[in-house]
């Protein structure tokens, strides 16, 4: 029996050990995405092309009257980039209301599907959804999801306020309920490159330091994410940043896969 328990008690060290091991991979994982990701949206994570068209102009072509931020404070430029504001590049768009009692998980005749917070994770995940009368959209379409959109889980826990999801895809109509923002990219910026700048935001914490506080939920106002400043380079560029991100956090999650 003493054996037994010996052995027991070796095995279960083992498997701490290894649930630690996991713990500090996660971690590591997550750095390095946000620092790739940090990199990619500050002009670090591949080089400038002279031939690029440089944003400023694409801004000036669809809106004359466009004034770029002040960069004094931020220093010399990626060639190319230019400095504006959240709400220069993206519209964002509230929520339905509706009452608890509406909501329901089995799609009846009438009904529409729609994205709560509980969907906002890594990836949108739709296994899980509610589902409320049309009525509730009042018929106006820009309550209703798009492929390309993003959505932001703009009034949640203070370590999920801010978290987004990007659509790739639809597989039914779908709309999004009051605590969660849809944003959407206008013609300045692919709408991939925004979800990267509102990842890496939300990576580093930034969203903490704007959201308002209630008893246990943090908010995230529009205005406020309208006006937060952010680097915007040529559309090329935001092509080549893309491409570039996406083969490097694959690579990072096959080989987590790998370790796990």
């Amino acid at each position: 029996r003493l054996r037994i328990a010996e052995e027991l008690d070796r095995w279960l060290g083992v498997v701490v050990s290894v649930e630690d091991d996991l713990s500090e991979l996660t971690n590591y994982v997550r750095k390095a995405q946000s620092k790739i990701l940090d990199l990619a949206i500050s002009g670090k994570l591949v080089p400038q092309d002279p031939n690029d068209e440089p944003a400023i102009e694409l801004l000036k072509r669809i809106n004359p009257d466009f004034e770029p931020c002040d960069n004094s404070h931020y220093g010399n430029l990626p060639q190319g980039w230019v400095k504006l504001r959240l709400g220069d590049v993206c519209s964002f768009e509230r929520g339905i209301t509706f009452p608890s009692s509406a909501k329901c998980t089995i799609k009846q005749p009438g009904m529409i599907a729609c994205i709560r917070t509980a969907n906002v994770q890594d990836n949108l995940e739709l296994d899980d959804l509610w589902y409320v009368g049309n009525e509730y959209i009042k018929g106006n379409t820009e309550k209703l999801v798009r492929k390309n959109d993003i959505i932001m889980s703009s009034a949640n826990s203070r370590e999920l306020v801010g978290k987004v999801s990007y659509v790739h895809d639809l597989t039914e109509q779908m709309t999004f309920g009051g605590f969660v923002l849809n944003i959407r990219a206008n013609e300045c910026i692919l709408p991939f490159f925004l979800f990267l700048i509102l990842r890496t935001l939300y990576l580093k914490g930034y969203y903490l330091t704007i959201a308002t506080q209630t008893t246990n939920i943090a908010n995230l106002n529009t205005k406020i994410l309208g006006d937060i400043e952010i680097l915007l380079p040529p559309l090329t560029e935001q092509e080549r940043i893309i491409n570039s991100v996406t083969n490097i956090l694959a690579s990072i999650e096959n080989i987590t896969a790998e370790l796990s």
